[in-house]
């Protein structure tokens, strides 16, 4: 009933117009659609009324034009009721005219309500703007990220120029940025004073090529911590050794391994000789090789082995597996380790050393308890891999060349089955291998990895699966180890180890060549576009082709940077402060770092910066004289204005 109500009075037929009498009810509604501050709503209505209230007034002017004709009429009665009917239209045209202008005070009204409706909801959002940005501000204060507090504080201020919150918030911020800025000073004039009572001392820390914000104290730090690295490495191998004494001393007392009980067992001396073995495969490194090894126990105390020792052009290594498990094991390859060590320092001749280990295990172990194993010479001089079998599974070598893999069978009786008188009968073979070849040595507990189906690895799986890697990663013996275990453990799923099971991966790599002769130095020199004559003070010996082109970019890089701050410092003498900057930033490019460098470039930006400041002061000074003009002659608005433009630029008045 209500709707049709309304839509009768809103429309747009002027047959009707005159029909429209209850107008109260549509402004009623359109006072409910004001107070519901659905102010579109009440515009459209209001302007309806006045649509259809101009309608009527055309309507009865038209009506009046026309009666006016009949009001002329020489009949008396017709023209008598002419001028009523007019006086009535009149009446209506008043109460017309007079809704007409109501109405249009109404449209003002609303669109003023209107008006006042969306500056308070935009002020509102302003006031929440303000309020995140300001929240934004203080998280990077707390953050202690100063520089950008004080830019987003100046934007701030900029974007809200009548919020005093935002002055107060710039004022914050640059306050925390300048007591950051002298403490920081204060702190690089401390590191400064600290490095210098170093360096008299005798405390030389090595350049720093870090940035600005890397404190000397780490430095120092660091050097404290690597001089108590080597005293401690020392204070490892002096326990090493003690415990190897006192395994041969408990094997003296008990007679054989095999006589050894729990009572008699230190567990310790076997966890310090298995810690000492795998530093010794972690340390170890031979020359025109990369290499890589790895020991898996099956208990915590393992039978497999590993050795070397280094003197002059020779490096003596060997790969070893016990007989047994557990203790006796341990104490076996223990025992040999200790051999090893004392024997390697004082026999010359590489097959007398293998006779001496021999004979010496067989009258220690005194049982059914043996060692296989290879031992390896490697002389840097000739370059060749000699080796002596001690009845140890085969060795594989892949060639590079041909890309197949060869089979290499070690030999000989294991360590400890009987005595060697004859010296004579060892025989001593070797490996040749040219760069990119490998070699691939193995303790048995690799082959005999079982699966859930009782099936064993087998030395088929394994030669596929050092092929296979060997084909791929031919310098990077880690990536082969990393992958061959990988295809192990798929193949054993859960079952567990039942021996111990090691890897020890041989890459040969001539570029890790050990250069001997002047000829090899001289190629090496020419390669690198190096004149013999420039590095006359620098020491070739014992070093390999990669380490001696290391050094040769060194030397030559050092040799440069001295002369790019031969420059830096002409340029900082003759005060080119502009060009030094531009200098400066070019050397750090092409990747020479120095602290003097940093030194210079603080020196050529302050120096511009003190320019920057001069010319800062001199444009604000003019621009205060010309304010202070405006402000006599009543600008205060601009005066205002230009004040905040300042503040925002500058930071300051």
């Amino acid at each position: 009933m209500m709707l049709s109500k309304i839509k009768k009075i809103f429309s747009h037929d002027p047959k009707i117009s005159e029909n429209i009498t209850d107008i109260s009810d549509a402004l009623s509604w359109i006072k409910t659609y004001r107070k519901a501050l659905n102010f579109d709503t009440a515009i459209i209505a209001t302007k309806e009324l006045i649509l259809k209230n101009k309608i009527g007034i055309t309507y009865y002017e038209n009506a009046s034009r026309k009666i006016a004709v009949l009001e002329n009429s020489n009949i008396e009665k017709i023209a008598t009721g002419a001028r009523e009917k007019r006086k009535k239209i009149d009446v209506i045209l008043t109460g017309l005219y007079k809704e007409l202008n109501n109405l249009e005070d109404i449209i003002v009204q609303i669109e003023k309500e209107r008006l006042d409706k969306q500056d308070i909801e935009d002020q509102k959002a302003q006031k929440l703007k303000f309020k995140l940005c300001s929240q934004e501000i203080n998280d990077i204060l707390t953050k202690k990220d100063y520089i950008h507090a004080l830019s987003f504080a100046k934007k701030l201020v900029s974007d809200f120029p009548n919020e005093s919150g935002a002055i107060k918030m710039l004022t914050k911020a640059q306050k925390l940025y300048d007591s950051e800025k002298i403490k920081q000073e204060k702190e690089y004039a401390k590191e400064g004073k600290f490095k210098n009572i170093l360096q008299e001392i005798g405390v030389d820390l090595p350049d720093s090529k870090e940035k600005k914000n890397v404190s000397i104290l780490k430095d120092f730090h660091t050097f404290i911590k690597s001089f108590g690295q080597k005293n401690l490495e020392k204070k490892e191998y002096l326990k090493r050794q003690k415990a190897l004494k006192d395994v041969e001393r408990l094997l003296t007392q008990s007679g054989t391994i095999e006589n050894i009980t729990d009572e008699l067992f230190n567990s310790e001396l076997l966890s310090i000789t298995h810690s000492g073995l795998t530093k010794d495969i972690n340390d170890f490194s031979l020359p025109g090789f990369d290499f890589f090894g790895k020991i898996h126990g099956k208990d915590k105390i393992v039978g497999d082995t590993f050795g070397y020792y280094k003197e002059g052009n020779k490096t003596l290594f060997y790969i070893g597996d016990a007989t047994g498990h557990g203790v006796q094991a341990g104490f076996t390859v223990a025992l040999l380790s200790k051999l090893f060590f004392e024997f390697s320092k004082k026999i010359r001749s590489f097959q007398e050393l293998f006779v001496i280990l021999n004979n010496e295990l067989k009258q220690k172990l005194k049982g059914r308890i043996f060692v296989t194993s290879v031992f390896f010479e490697f002389n840097t001089t000739n370059k060749k891999l000699s080796f002596i079998g001690a009845g140890h599974d085969p060795m594989l070598v892949y060639r590079k060349k041909t890309a197949s893999i060869e089979k290499i069978i070690p030999g000989g009786l294991a360590l400890g089955v009987r005595l060697i008188s004859n010296e004579a009968s060892i025989k001593v073979k070797e490996i040749e291998m040219a760069d990119g070849d490998i070699l691939f040595g193995y303790t048995d507990g690799i082959i005999e990895v079982k699966n859930d189906a009782n099936t064993m690895y087998g030395f088929e799986r394994m030669e596929k699966s050092f092929k296979t890697h060997a084909e791929r990663c031919v310098y990077n013996p880690k990536k082969i180890y990393e992958m061959m275990l990988n295809d192990v453990n798929e193949f054993r799923g859960d079952v567990p180890f039942e021996d111990d099971m090691s890897f020890f991966i041989f890459s040969r790599n001539t570029a890790k060549d050990v250069i001997i002769n002047q000829a090899a130095l001289a190629a090496i020199l020419k390669e690198m576009e190096i004149k013999e004559n420039d590095n006359k003070k620098i020491d070739f010996t014992n070093k390999t082709k990669q380490q001696i082109i290391e050094t040769l970019k060194k030397d030559r890089y050092e040799r440069e940077l001295k002369i790019k701050l031969d420059r830096l410092d002409r340029l900082y003498k003759m005060a080119e402060f502009t060009k030094l900057k531009q200098e400066v930033y070019l050397y750090f490019r092409e990747g020479f770092a120095h602290d003097r460098m940093r030194f210079y470039l603080e020196k050529a930006l302050e120096n511009e910066h003190k320019s920057i400041m001069k010319k800062q002061d001199e444009k604000l000074k003019r621009k205060y004289e010309i304010l202070e003009e405006l402000y006599k002659k009543g600008e205060y608005e601009l005066v205002a204005k230009e004040v905040i433009d300042v503040l925002f630029k500058n930071g300051k008045i």
